[in-house]
């Protein structure tokens, strides 16, 4: 009875239930390798992009310490010339107040000027005009008398009328040469009277 039921052969259900079931861990077995794959390739990707985003936001810190650094250069500049600009301008400050100071002395000289003139014009014409009036027998300005050019052409017509001329002289001169020089001399003399030779108009030092 025994070597019957071990000689009887396997039924093809069976076969087919193991082979089946072979198949589906085969499967299930694939399925867990795909899985396992798309895991680790998604791992790699996020990493990846982890990567990328940390690379960019180095990048972008990178660009933004670099504007910070322009900026604060900037800020340095900005402040030298401000200061340079705060000199110039207390300089200039400086310089107005001079100019102002040396127009209010320049305007006050101005002023004192025109009230000298004004006296001296007052003065002229109240006591520089007065000495033309006068009732006196001798002129007012008598002590110029020496630099007038008339007395001068008097004093040499006296000069040559008086004074002897020698004969060996006279013989190399002109025939009448005294009569000319005299009448010279006292033309020159009338002439001068009529040039103005008061103070104002120094023709002698």
């Amino acid at each position: 009875m025994q070597s019957k039921h071990k000689g009887r052969k396997v039924p093809q259900s069976v076969k087919v239930h193991k082979r089946v079931e072979a198949e589906v861990a085969l499967a299930l077995s694939n399925q867990a390798l795909e899985y396992e794959k798309i895991l680790k390739q998604q791992d790699s990707e996020a990493r990846s992009n982890e990567s990328d985003k940390i690379q960019k936001l180095r990048l972008t810190l990178s660009q933004r310490e670099s504007q910070l650094d322009h900026l604060q250069l900037d800020l340095v500049e900005k402040k030298k010339l401000l200061t340079t600009q705060g000199q110039r301008s207390n300089e200039l400050s400086e310089r107005v107040r001079d100019l102002k100071h040396e127009v209010s002395q320049k305007q006050q000289t101005i002023v004192r000027l025109n009230n000298d003139l004004d006296r001296s014009r007052s003065q002229f014409v109240t006591g520089e005009l007065l000495p033309f009036v006068n009732n006196s027998v001798v002129v007012h300005n008598w002590r110029d008398s020496w630099k007038w050019v008339s007395n001068w052409c008097f004093g040499l017509v006296m000069f040559f009328a008086v004074t002897p001329i020698p004969d060996a002289l006279l013989a190399l001169l002109p025939e009448h040469v005294r009569f000319y020089v005299i009448a010279w001399t006292a033309f020159c003399g009338f002439v001068g009277r009529y040039i103005n030779q008061s103070p104002a108009i120094k023709l002698w030092p």
